[in-house]
C-alpha cells in the first residue's frame, strides 16, 4: 500500500517536474467554453471547481509537457486547466461595458448629427423659400424700372414736343405782336395841300 502510495506520488512529481516558472500573467477563459479545471497538470486529475466562459483568471504557472496552466480565478481559488482553453488579455465579456458605453456614446452623437441635420435641412428650405420670394421681388422691381424708364422717355418725348409747340406759338405770337405793332406804329402819311 505504501508502495502505490510512493509510486503515484513519484509519478505525480516526475508528471509536475517540466513546470515552467513564470510571473503571473493576466488572461481570460476563452470565450464560448464551459471549463472546469482540475487539481493538478491533467484531465486525470480530479475535477475542483469551474469556471464560467469570458471570466478574468491570472496564470500562475505553463506545464509546457501537457500543455496545462495553472490559474487562480478573480475568487482566489486555483487550479489546472488546458492552456488551449485559456486566452491572454482582456476577454469580450470583460470589453463589453466598454463597447456598450461607446455603442451609446455614437448613438446619442448619431441622434445630435441627425437633429442637425434635420435642422440644416428646414433652414435650407427657409432660404429656399426665401430666395424665391426675393427673386420675385426682383423681377417685379425690374419690371417697374423698365415701365418707369418707358414713361420717361415718352415724358421727355412729349415735353420736347410741348416745348417745341410752346416755342412755336411764342413765335408765331411774336410774329403777329410785331405786324400789329407795325400796323399801329406807322403814321399814315398826310397828303400835303400844296
Amino acid at each position: 500500500m505504501k508502495f502505490r502510495f510512493f509510486a503515484s506520488a513519484l509519478i505525480a512529481a516526475l508528471s509536475v517536474t517540466p513546470l515552467v516558472a513564470s510571473a503571473e500573467e493576466a488572461a481570460h477563459i476563452a470565450d464560448n467554453a464551459p471549463v472546469f479545471y482540475h487539481s493538478g497538470p491533467s484531465s486525470q486529475y480530479r475535477i475542483s471547481g469551474r469556471v464560467r466562459s469570458g471570466e478574468a483568471v491570472t496564470i500562475l504557472q505553463r506545464n509546457n509537457q501537457n500543455k496545462y496552466v495553472q490559474i487562480r480565478t478573480e475568487g482566489g481559488r486555483t487550479g489546472w486547466m488546458s492552456q488551449d482553453l485559456v486566452s491572454t488579455g482582456p476577454s469580450q465579456l470583460s470589453l463589453l461595458p466598454s463597447l456598450q458605453a461607446d455603442l451609446e456614446s455614437s448613438q446619442q452623437l448619431a441622434e445630435q448629427r441627425q437633429m442637425s441635420i434635420s435642422q440644416l435641412q428646414a433652414d435650407l428650405t427657409d432660404i429656399k423659400v426665401e430666395r424665391d420670394e426675393l427673386n420675385q421681388q426682383v423681377s417685379a422691381l425690374k419690371e417697374e424700372i423698365t415701365r418707369l424708364s418707358n414713361s420717361m422717355q415718352n415724358l421727355d418725348s412729349s415735353n420736347l414736343m410741348r416745348w417745341f409747340t410752346y416755342g412755336g406759338l411764342v413765335a408765331f405770337g411774336g410774329i403777329l405782336l410785331g405786324a400789329i405793332l407795325a400796323s399801329m406804329g406807322r403814321k399814315p402819311k398826310r397828303q400835303s395841300d400844296w
